[in-house]
């Protein structure tokens, strides 16, 4: 019997650090994603595919990874809601993947951390309780912004303002990334192919 195919079997370009402590979800659907995906060792990177459910392909490589301690998502904008691939998770379609979430909360470290930063997820109170709703079914303290960041100003601010409680991870995607993400960068991409640096 075949094994059952995953998105992981489709050639799909990322970094498979079994021992990572970080993962980092980028949307092929952002300006200069493959940029983005240059990371540091001992950072494993899922580059999701729009056509995907986002939910389940990630609960799916959550699962050849090692206990994660920080789970990246860098994703499109769109306010109150959180799109991962062709899924756009919300507070009010949480429970149709809370089989998926329950597997992300087995594959993520004791005081893990679920850090969002498509810079409009908490921008409501719809927003915001889907942050509150996914920490209780992950376990995971979470991070998300408010507002979108000032793109006006070079390598602009990505402190993300609101979470569920005190996290230890300071720096925007640090130590996972060499570089701060640009939040120009982080526009839906008007030809995947093209890679800004």
């Amino acid at each position: 019997m075949q094994p059952a195919q995953t998105p992981f079997d489709q050639r799909t370009p990322f970094n498979a650090e079994a021992n990572a402590k970080d993962l980092i979800v980028i949307s092929s659907e952002l300006e200069g994603y493959r940029f983005l995906a240059e990371v540091t060792p001992q950072t494993a990177v899922l580059l999701l595919n729009q056509r995907w459910d986002g939910v389940t392909a990630i609960a799916q490589y959550l699962a050849t990874l090692a206990s994660v301690r920080r789970l990246h998502l860098v994703t499109p904008s769109v306010e109150g809601g959180l799109q991962l691939g062709r899924v756009t998770l919300r507070f009010d379609n949480l429970p149709h993947y809370a089989r998926s979430l329950s597997v992300w909360r087995s594959h993520l470290a004791p005081q893990a951390e679920i850090l969002i930063y498509n810079g409009e997820v908490a921008s409501t109170e719809a927003g915001q309780l889907l942050i509150d709703v996914l920490h209780h079914l992950t376990g995971a303290a979470i991070a998300a912004r408010t507002t979108l960041p000032n793109a006006l100003v070079p390598n602009g601010t990505w402190e993300l303002d609101c979470a569920t409680q005190a996290l230890e991870t300071r720096a925007v995607l640090s130590p996972a990334l060499a570089t701060p993400i640009s939040p120009v960068k982080l526009s839906r991409a008007t030809d995947p192919t093209v890679i800004h640096r």
